[in-house]
């Protein structure tokens, strides 16, 4: 009996001390997974604006050694890597 008691008391007391569990995002992957889809269809010839929906209207993109670019600049990579490799798909 007495030790039905100290796990009871042992567990309302960890109840107060451990922190709720972090709340599950609601779009688990979402902006992810349509960023991916859109650069599918722009490597199977389709129109980039699936891709430039997917990304902030002001994005800038950074990369050493290349002037700033915007969605359109994104946007072209795909094409110039399905003019490289037909049929290629990203994942």
């Amino acid at each position: 009996m007495l030790a039905c008691l100290t796990v009871g008391a042992l567990l309302g007391l960890a109840a107060l001390v451990l922190p709720p569990p972090p709340a599950a995002p609601a779009d688990r992957g979402g902006p992810i997974r349509r960023f991916y889809a859109g650069a599918n269809e722009l490597l199977a010839g389709g129109d980039p604006a699936a891709l430039e929906a997917a990304v902030a209207t002001d994005l800038v993109e950074h990369r050493a050694g290349f002037p700033p670019g915007d969605r359109a600049a994104l946007a072209g990579r795909p094409a110039d890597l399905r003019r490289g490799a037909p049929g290629g798909r990203l994942h």
